[in-house]
């Protein structure tokens, strides 16, 4: 039988997985009857299925390999498993993991109900708009883990380095004592994402492409001459990161309603982070900032041509919109000159400045008495204000 048949080869690819050292998040996977695991392609989610599948057995399936090429859905499945089991699924206590479950229209649907009904537990991941798709009920089930591109202390991690990274929470609110580790430059470029381990930094193009020319069209419902030309509209962020909407509508041949959906949708896919300016309403106007979650992205879009500086901030970026989505705290940047950003946790507003070097104290004296707290992220810091040494950050993940 066709569950046979995959089971088998799931578990070959299992064994092989296993033989990784596993990403940092499958340590901190939430509890809960639903789990769900959106991130961008190339980000390890897969593998990381793999490894968990090759622990605590159950079921494993890639839900676009089943619909693709057996024609079945989540409902054929579940029905499948009955039949293997001899147990209708409601009484059943296994774990069931579903890779990419997005490609079944009715997952949401169908997660709910084993939210409900089913004994065991359900471990899914997809695009990182699951987070975005999921309707009311099935979020008031499911638990929700984002896969993250990588930090530099990971990235050093899954190479074989030994390293003791730090949550980013604890290097904000601790004091943490830097080690220093080299190779942060070529991280930057070539590895915010897993993918880049083995295949190297044309696998990012690839894990960018997939994402558009697959998900778009699946997920996001875009058609083809809008989908044919994101790419290019790609490009040109990453080339110019403060180009305007209206400029990016002009040079790639789009109507601004448009570049507005496709940037939009852009950021529920995992592809690119858009802070907007802190300070009151009215500031809107001036426009949302825009940064790749990983800077390895801008990289693969532009080399050999880069800025070591952009690269860093849009690192940082990265970084503390992670933790703000984690924490259900806001990450804005700072409209005018001064920090870069401003942090929002609950009544506090801290304001961040992040560069190489020693940064001065002219940056960020602009937000005291705005904000609550400044931070300064850098090689040297001024005084007067609290400092966390560029080496430290490096660990945080």
């Amino acid at each position: 039988m066709w569950l046979d048949e995959l089971s088998y080869r799931m578990r070959l690819r299992a064994e092989r997985a296993s033989r990784y050292r596993k990403r940092f998040f499958l340590k901190e996977l939430p509890k809960g009857r639903v789990v769900l695991l959106p991130g961008i392609r190339g980000v390890g989610k897969s593998v990381a299925l793999l490894q968990l599948f090759f622990e605590v057995g159950g079921y494993l399936f890639w839900v676009d390999e089943l619909s693709l090429f057996y024609g079945m859905g989540l409902t054929d499945l579940l029905r499948e498993i009955e039949r293997r089991e001899g147990e209708p699924i409601e009484r059943l206590n296994v774990t069931i993991m579903l890779d990419e479950v997005h490609y079944d229209s009715k997952w949401a649907l169908a997660l709910k109900w084993l939210a409900d009904a089913f004994q065991g537990r359900v471990i899914a991941t997809g695009s990182s708009a699951l987070a975005f798709q999921m309707t009311p009920e099935l979020g008031r089930r499911a638990k929700v883990s984002w896969v993250w591109p990588l930090s530099f202390y990971e990235w050093l991690y899954l190479r074989g380095e030994d390293v003791r990274p730090v949550r980013l929470e604890d290097l904000f609110f601790k004091d943490v004592q830097p080690e220093y580790r080299p190779g942060f430059e070529r991280f930057l470029k070539e590895g915010g994402l897993p993918v880049t381990l083995e295949f190297g930094i044309d696998s990012v193009l690839r894990s960018v492409e997939r994402a558009i020319f697959g998900d778009m069209l699946v997920v996001g419902g875009f058609d083809r001459k809008t989908v044919s030309l994101t790419p290019q509209l790609l490009r040109r962020l990453a080339l110019n990161p403060s180009i305007s909407v209206e400029r990016l509508a002009s040079e790639v041949g789009l109507s601004k309603p448009t570049v507005v959906s496709v940037l939009d949708y852009l950021e529920k896919a995992g592809l690119i982070i858009q802070l907007r300016p802190y300070g009151p309403l009215s500031s809107l106007r001036k426009g949302l900032k825009r940064y790749f979650v990983t800077p390895t992205i801008r990289y693969a879009l532009t080399a050999p041509s880069y800025d070591l500086g952009t690269l860093l901030e849009e690192y940082v970026a990265s970084q503390l919109y992670l933790m703000a989505l984690r924490n259900g705290w806001d990450l804005t940047f700072w409209p005018k000159d001064g920090p870069d950003f401003v942090l929002t946790m609950g009544g506090k507003r801290v304001a961040i400045e992040v560069g190489f070097g020693k940064k001065g104290y002219s940056q960020v004296v602009k937000a005291l008495g705005k904000v609550d707290e400044v931070v300064v992220i850098s090689e040297e810091g001024p005084k007067g204000v609290k400092w966390i040494p560029l080496q430290a950050f490096y660990r945080a993940w």
